[in-house]
């Protein structure tokens, strides 16, 4: 199996004051996150999670709510014990979990934490599971990103090689090199 590198950008919108949502996540006012193409058609927005960095994977999916986005982006601190809340957030809220933060593949074989990452990622509906890599070896990062592609496979979320300066994969041609 060849590994899927996807590459987004998952767009920020503004929210109105306050400018954080306060860890009860009901109070945030915004207004309606989505952009116009121009076109009559609107490109829906999502919240990235480390732009409300304080707050629970939950209380993000209550925040990107009350301030109007349609879809959301998580990065729980511990995935498999967060997912029953993340869930119930969702079913509550009505969002589209964009993405779940994150799998970073390092050197050495994928771990079981990293596994129950990609999982509760699907379980949850993700589009994407985000994934960084640290690990130098090129082809080790291809079958790794296979190895989740594998496992992901008949759920709605595909792994999303993130490229960034600070890791290995640090431009798009190297994302696009893996896939």
């Amino acid at each position: 199996s060849t590994a899927a590198v996807g590459w987004f950008m998952t767009l920020l919108g503004t929210i109105r004051s306050p400018t954080r949502c306060p860890s009860t996540a009901r109070s945030c006012a915004g207004r309606s996150a989505g952009r116009s193409a121009g076109n009559g058609r609107v490109h829906p927005l999502s919240l990235a999670p480390a732009t409300v960095g304080d707050l629970s994977a939950a209380d993000v999916v209550e925040c990107a709510a009350a301030a109007g986005f349609q879809l959301v982006g998580v990065r729980p601190v511990d995935p498999l014990g967060e997912r029953a809340a993340v869930a119930a957030a969702l079913r509550r809220t009505g969002l589209t979990l964009l993405d779940l933060e994150y799998v970073r593949v390092m050197p050495g074989p994928l771990t079981d934490d990293q596994l129950r990452t990609a999982d509760t990622a699907a379980e949850l509906g993700a589009r994407f599971l985000l994934v960084v890599s640290d690990d130098p070896d090129r082809g080790a990062t291809a079958a790794k990103l296979a190895a989740l592609v594998d496992r992901l496979t008949g759920s709605p979320t595909v792994p999303a090689l993130e490229f960034m300066a600070f890791t290995q994969v640090r431009r798009l041609t190297d994302a696009v090199g893996l896939a």
